[in-house]
């Protein structure tokens, strides 16, 4: 479409100007012509006139009068001394005065030739009459001469006959010359601007950009030479951009993240100073109130009393609850002293699915585990990975058992080794990664941001109290590893833990 335009509109322009150029190059014919016929009438009138000399004695004969073409001539004076003769009719318009002219070129002794008149020519106004005036000179000692007047009609009907002529052959002229132009243009311009276009059209990311050369054309040549080069810069720009592009996200991400991880730290500071504060506030009126509801259940009045006693030691439990809440907030506020060394995480595993096999909240979960890392050496607390570990099987458990299929759950525990070049989030060192996978209820979308958070939890009133990830978070990022999770609703829970792979001093694995 484009290069039809670009025809239609080249083929106008030139149409134009060739019309410009037939004009003009009729209008010089015209000037050509119309001065040829116009000196013919000029040499005739002068031979007329040396006729008229020549005979200036025979002018009363009536048969001698005719000598003019009444066709050709309007009329003619003649002057001689003690003679003025007048022949046919000389318009008003054919000069000022024609005895005047006549006796302006005696009385010079020079031929005059003076235009009058205005009629329509070709394409313009014309003169209408030619006078020509001329002395006789050598007829006699006194001044003679003659002046003839011709009306130019008959040249201009003549130029106005052969124009038909000429503007067809013209015309023809000009249509056989667009045709070879146009034919000219696509071979030269059209096709090779037409191969450019498609080339650019069909240009995908997947290929190189390559235009074809046409060695017919030097332009063309050099044209494709130049896109070539510059694709090229081009192609090489948009590398560099999209490493830039690269870079700019990863330090995206890695902002993000060093926000993230500074927000969480401020709120598990802020969040630990508070908890150490109540806990040590409330502390001690709960260890004041069990005191007094063991003294209430010693008393001789209410030692008998069933309904009493179960009373207090329904007070008892949820005060208990409430002192282990307070034991968990001291644990996650106060400092401990961490233990590192080398750990293997499979024993790990093989401990905590011992132990948790035999608790009542496993009973009807089906518990196993996939120990298919080649390494398993991470340095980190034992104790503080084992609870990591725990923590995450009873939020599985508990997951499963408010499910559509409590009776069906299974957790399995798997590793993998993962090379520190394959892995994004720690890419140092070698990695271990430890997945507890559950068929529970799964997490929604919304949870994701928060479930770390301290005191979030997603469990019903009284069931958690929102610290288990947290601190399980902190022991993993302490030991230099990475936790997350990955869920849908209704499809189960998979919570990721990312450790580095120890390597002691000695080589040892």
């Amino acid at each position: 479409m484009l290069i039809h335009r670009l025809k239609f509109k080249i083929f106008v322009n030139l149409a134009i100007f060739l019309f410009i150029v037939v004009l003009l190059t009729d209008c010089l014919i015209i000037v050509i012509v119309q001065k040829k016929l116009i000196l013919d009438k000029i040499h005739s009138g002068h031979s007329f006139l040396l006729k008229i000399k020549d005979n200036i004695a025979e002018l009363d004969d009536p048969n001698t009068a005719y000598m003019a073409d009444p066709s050709l001539i309007c009329g003619f004076v003649i002057l001689a001394p003690d003679l003025e003769y007048r022949f046919g009719e000389c318009p008003p318009d054919s000069s000022s005065d024609v005895p005047a002219v006549l006796r302006r070129a005696i009385n010079g002794n020079k031929a005059l030739v003076v235009y009058s008149g205005d009629t329509w020519g070709i394409l313009w106004k014309q003169k209408k009459y030619l006078t020509i005036a001329a002395p006789f000179s050598g007829l006699s000692d006194a001044a003679s001469g003659g002046a003839v007047v011709f009306q130019l009609d008959d040249i201009y009907k003549i130029l106005r006959s052969s124009q038909k002529y000429v503007a067809f052959y013209l015309g023809i002229n000009c249509f056989i010359l667009l045709l070879l132009w146009f034919y000219r243009f696509s071979r030269l311009i059209s096709r090779p601007v037409q191969k450019i276009i498609k080339i650019a059209k069909d240009y995908t990311d997947s290929e190189s950009l390559q235009f074809a050369q046409d060695k017919r054309s030097y332009e063309f040549n050099e044209l494709s030479n130049a896109l070539n080069r510059m694709v090229q810069r081009i192609e090489i720009d948009k590398e560099k951009l999209q490493k830039s592009l690269n870079m700019l996200q990863e330090a995206n991400a890695e902002l993000k993240t060093a926000q993230a991880e500074i927000v969480r730290a401020e709120k598990m500071a802020s969040i630990g100073r508070l908890s150490a504060g109540i806990a040590h506030e409330i502390g001690n009126p709960i260890g004041i109130v069990l005191g007094y509801l063991g003294l209430l259940r010693n008393r001789p009045g209410i030692q008998n009393d069933s309904p009493a006693q179960d009373y207090i030691a329904r007070s008892e439990a949820e005060i208990n609850r409430i002192n282990e809440i307070i034991r968990q907030m001291l644990d996650f506020s106060r400092t401990t002293t961490v233990r590192f060394c080398r750990i293997s995480m499979h024993d790990l595993v093989r401990d905590i699915v011992h132990v948790m096999k035999e608790q009542p909240l496993m009973n009807h979960i089906e518990i196993e585990y996939n120990l298919l890392s080649s390494r398993d050496a991470v340095y980190a607390d034992y104790n503080l990975m084992r609870q990591v570990m725990m923590n995450l099987m009873i939020n599985a458990a508990d997951s499963i058992a408010i499910s559509s299929h409590p009776l069906q759950g299974r957790i399995t525990i798997s590793t993998q080794f993962i090379s520190g070049n394959h892995d994004s989030a720690i890419r140092r060192a070698p990695t271990i990664r430890v997945q507890v996978i559950d068929n529970g209820t799964g997490i929604a979308a919304k949870d994701f941001d928060n479930i770390f958070d301290p005191f979030y939890t997603t469990k019903e009133p009284g069931k958690g109290t929102g610290l288990g990830l947290s601190v399980s978070y902190s022991i993993v990022e302490q030991a230099g590893g990475l936790i997350f999770a990955d869920s849908e609703i209704c499809k189960g829970t998979t919570m990721v833990i990312l450790l580095p792979i120890y390597d002691e001093p000695s080589g040892g694995s």
